[in-house]
């Protein structure tokens, strides 16, 4: 029984590792949610800036900030925090390696979206973006709260479904 829950089968991880009370599926991530205000102050590549968010108690997340930058980094960690595994999935949609995840029933759907070409797309678009216009800039700060989020995480407060899928 030791050896075999030690085993890995196929995507899935080894039974002994979900089980851990630390890091395991008892222990699962679950976004902080609570109502109310809180104030941050938030540097990044040498620049200040002050973020408000206030959560309601429908779920609607306010971010306001004297920069734009800080606007658009606190909505991409905000996004990453509540969205990171939707986020996992419709990346590897579009890239065509969701089949690398969840086995060879997406092979099939892979094979369409990397025949649409979408990651030569996207790379183009970002290459046509002016790198000191609004759009570059909002782009890149939203990306850079994203990961600062994902690296924040530890084995502890990752999402279920990546200690799941291991």
């Amino acid at each position: 029984i030791v050896i075999l829950i030690s085993m890995s089968f196929g995507p899935l991880p080894a039974f002994n590792q979900l089980l851990k009370p630390r890091t395991g599926i008892w222990n699962p991530h679950v976004p902080q949610y609570a109502t109310g205000v809180q104030y941050l102050n938030l540097s990044h590549n040498g620049s200040e800036a002050s973020v408000v968010t206030y959560t309601q108690t429908d779920g609607f997340i306010g971010i306001a900030s004297n920069t734009t930058w800080g606007l658009f980094y606190e909505q991409g960690y905000l996004e990453a925090q509540n969205r990171l595994e939707q986020m996992t999935i419709f990346k590897r949609t579009a890239l065509g390696t969701l089949s690398e995840v969840v086995g060879p029933s997406a092979v099939s759907m892979d094979t369409f979206n990397r025949q649409l070409m979408n990651l030569q797309i996207a790379k183009m678009e970002v290459s046509n973006l002016s790198k000191t216009g609004y759009e570059y800039m909002a782009i890149s700060a939203f990306v850079s709260g994203i990961n600062a989020y994902i690296q924040n995480l530890s084995p502890a407060n990752l999402p279920i479904l990546f200690k799941v899928l291991n």
